[in-house]
């Protein structure tokens, strides 16, 4: 399964602005060494005062940053050998494990959220990112048994008979964690939508037009990529919307990249890369997907042992492939 569009993914690359200008800079934690989490290991950290809205929005998003991907791909790992209602068999040719998350679920998501407890009151971000931090802290320390027995090979020892007594426990902190990022995603995405059309009506008559058309490129682009986000079935996705969106995308991303190269003294050399490489990588991506929908065209054999293997976005036109690409986008928008 591929992982749905967090608004900022994504892995989800939620991008939050500055009142007025260029596009900000989102938070983004440095990836630990491979390894479990657990809630005992937390330090208790005081409140901060005075914690803004954006703070206390942008302790959520590391921590959906932080941790979600790598959980889908621990997901997809998983089920890449393992039929996930029959469960492990122990007649399994192949045995792929599964993986651990990166980082400390206590320290990099539960203390940070803590941290920021006494900024504005949001309810229901706040409920979101409580059942996010507890289906995490159940999920990684599932991750790291199964990824033990499995790569030291403890199956072979005891006939598959732990494999078995970790499936229904894994399926179950899976499917809790799912709903929780899903959660998640609704109120990250919401907010972001606001404040993109905050800063959208705020530049559109400012001289420089560059931090306009580039908010455009943001805002055109997370509704496209939305439409394909956590999509495995490509038939369900609706053709004409799609198309007219990819249309309006393109046409923000051209427009970017005209008014860049007719300014290049004014700003436009700064962001001239931007949108004729990453921002147009988004548009090739949803192309091809859009034209996979039309053909009807089945997945290669070559395409399933990818999308089997849990790398989905390596497949161009397949849904997870855009989101990577706008990603990729967001991850260069993030570096101007």
């Amino acid at each position: 399964m591929s992982r749905r569009l967090v608004p900022l993914t994504t892995v989800v690359a939620l991008v939050f602005f500055s009142a007025v200008g260029g596009v900000g800079c989102k938070k983004k934690a440095k990836d630990d060494a491979a390894g479990g989490s657990s809630s005992s290991s937390s330090s208790a950290a005081a409140p901060r005062k005075n914690v803004t809205e954006d703070e206390k929005a942008n302790a959520y998003i590391e921590c959906s940053n932080k941790f979600a991907s790598r959980a889908y791909e621990a997901k997809d790992r998983y089920l890449s050998w393992v039929d996930a209602k029959k469960g492990v068999t122990g007649k399994e040719k192949i045995v792929y494990g599964t993986y651990k998350l990166n980082g400390d679920v206590a320290k990099d998501c539960r203390a940070k959220i803590d941290a920021v407890k006494n900024g504005p009151s949001m309810p229901e971000l706040e409920q979101a990112g409580e059942h996010l931090t507890a289906a995490l802290e159940t999920l990684a320390p599932l991750l790291v048994e199964a990824s033990e027995y499995y790569g030291k090979q403890g199956y072979k020892q005891d006939g598959f008979a732990k494999g078995k007594e970790l499936h229904p426990k894994l399926m179950a902190a899976f499917d809790a964690f799912t709903a929780a990022d899903d959660e998640m995603g609704v109120q990250l995405g919401a907010m972001e939508d606001k404040r993109l059309e905050q800063q959208l009506a705020e530049l559109k008559t400012h001289p420089d037009q560059i931090p306009y058309l580039h908010t455009l490129v943001i805002f055109t682009g997370k509704k496209l990529v939305g439409m394909a986000s956590g999509v495995d079935d490509i038939t369900t996705i609706d053709a004409a919307a799609f198309e007219a969106a990819l249309i309006e995308y393109a046409n923000a991303v051209d427009g970017l990249a005209a008014y860049a190269k007719a300014h290049r003294n004014q700003g436009g050399d700064q962001v001239i890369g931007f949108a004729t490489g990453a921002a147009v990588g988004v548009a090739k991506q949803g192309g091809l997907l859009l034209k996979r929908i039309k053909d009807k065209r089945p997945w290669s054999s070559g395409d399933k042992v990818m999308i089997n293997g849990g790398n989905p976005g390596m497949v161009d036109g397949h849904p997870a492939a855009v989101v990577r690409a706008y990603n990729d986008m967001i991850n260069a928008s993030n570096r101007l």
